[in-house]
């Protein structure tokens, strides 16, 4: 079989042409299933970055709940426990006030015998010993490393003579007693509440 040039040239032309016709077709469908798995895996992200990014946000919301219901109770329980110290000092008010009203006639009086009419103490005598020791014992007047007084308060009983009669009266003694008390409690009760408050934080049991 004998071929001329340009039956040759015709049958490369057309097989060639077929060819490049077939690869333009090929390119272009590899083109369009490349963008199309492109688009696909680009959305798939999109998709789980927005549902990442939710449920981010969603944790967040419900911890900021939780903080808030912690928040909210703690301050509940701090208004509580404000009220119950108020009502406790009020009666700590209310009694002392009681016992002062009685200060001086349990001070100043004394039934000598059963049944018997009351008579004024014939005598009380505190030394300035005893009151220097007294205010001492509590706090006031606490000496220092020299001996000298420090806290800001300084007792004059503690200057004079030991053994001499002071001024003072069982009446102030009594009266200075039941203030000093009335503080103690209060403190007590504060003291009371605010460790309350932090076992309430902690979660621990209440007191």
């Amino acid at each position: 079989m004998m071929f001329t040039f340009a039956a040759i040239g015709k049958a490369l032309t057309s097989s060639t042409a077929k060819n490049i016709y077939i690869a333009i077709v090929i390119s272009v469908v590899a083109w369009g299933l490349d963008q199309n798995g492109y688009s696909r895996a680009q959305s798939k992200y999109e998709l789980q970055i927005a549902t990442e990014n939710e449920k981010r946000a969603e944790t967040e919301r419900i911890a900021e709940q939780k903080r808030q219901a912690k928040r909210d109770a703690e301050a509940r329980n701090v208004l509580q426990l404000s009220g119950e110290l108020l009502e406790a000092k009020e009666q700590i008010d209310a009694l002392k006030n009681k016992l002062n009203e009685r200060a001086k006639d349990v001070s100043t009086q004394y039934r000598p015998q059963p049944a018997a009419a009351l008579v004024a103490i014939p005598q009380w005598i505190v030394t300035n010993g005893w009151v220097c020791d007294y205010d001492r014992a509590i706090g006031y007047g606490v000496p220092g490393a020299a001996g000298a007084d420090i806290g800001g308060v300084e007792i004059q009983a503690c200057a004079a003579d030991p053994f001499e009669r002071s001024s003072i009266e069982a009446e102030q003694i009594l009266r200075h007693h039941e203030e000093y008390g009335a503080y103690c409690r209060k403190l007590e009760e504060q003291l009371d509440r605010v460790l309350r408050h932090v076992d309430f934080i902690e979660g621990n049991a209440a007191r």
